[in-house]
């Protein structure tokens, strides 16, 4: 997943949930469990009021959706 990221120059932000415990109640609040890895996605909503999130829970299962969500169809 960081290697894809890199290649394809997507700024992403790293969490290591054995360094940083408090994290693991952001992402039980955010995806609903604690299973890594979580991909959190953020787009701005109409207006850019409010950003949109879609969350997804592991990488190879979800990549075609990711790439759809991240370059469009």
């Amino acid at each position: 997943m960081k290697e894809f990221l890199s290649e394809n120059k997507i700024e992403y932000k790293e969490n290591d949930l054995s360094k940083n415990p408090e994290k693991e109640a952001e992402m039980k609040k955010i995806t609903g469990n604690i299973i890594v890895p979580a991909i959190l996605l953020k787009k701005p909503a109409l207006l850019g009021l409010r950003k949109k999130r879609k969350v997804f829970i592991g990488f190879e299962i979800n990549q075609d959706e990711i790439k759809r969500e991240i370059f469009g169809s």
